[in-house]
C-alpha cells in the first residue's frame, strides 16, 4: 500500500517507492510553522532522496522565506514543478530563478511530461 499524507500545506502520496507526488492546498506559503511540519512529517513517512513531482497550481504566493526553507531542507533528489498559467507559472519561475534549487528542477505544464522527465532522473516509474 502506497503512503500518503493531508498537512495544512500539502497533499503528498507515493506513486512509486521513490516517486513522490503533492499537490499544495489553496492559499500562501508565508507560514514557516506549517511549512517547517510539512517537510518534517514528509522525511518521517517518505525519507530523503525522493523525486517529487509538485503540483502548485493552487497556490496564491510564497515568501521569501518560505521558499528558501523549502529549497534547503526538502531532501528532495530531483523535483518537477507543475504550473498552470499566470500566477503558479510566475511563482515557479520566481523560485528557480531566486531561490537556486540545489538539485535537478524542471516546471512543467503537463505533469506526464514531468514524471517521464523524473524518470529519467532516476525516479521508479508508477
Amino acid at each position: 500500500m502506497s503512503k500518503q499524507i493531508n498537512t495544512a500545506f500539502a497533499k503528498v502520496w507515493q506513486l512509486s517507492p521513490n516517486l513522490i507526488k503533492e499537490v499544495y492546498h489553496p492559499g500562501r506559503a508565508n507560514d514557516m510553522d506549517i511549512i517547517k511540519d510539512h517537510i518534517q512529517l514528509c522525511h518521517e513517512t517518505f525519507g530523503l532522496n525522493q523525486y517529487y513531482v509538485t503540483d502548485i497550481r493552487l497556490l496564491k504566493s510564497a515568501s521569501k522565506e518560505a521558499r528558501e526553507y523549502l529549497r534547503n531542507h526538502s531532501g528532495a533528489a530531483a523535483a518537477a514543478i507543475i504550473v498552470g498559467g499566470g500566477l503558479s507559472k510566475m511563482l515557479g519561475n520566481m523560485y528557480m530563478s531566486f531561490s537556486s534549487p540545489l538539485y535537478p528542477t524542471r516546471i512543467f505544464q503537463d505533469e506526464r511530461k514531468a514524471i517521464a522527465w523524473l524518470i529519467e532522473q532516476g525516479a521508479e516509474a508508477p
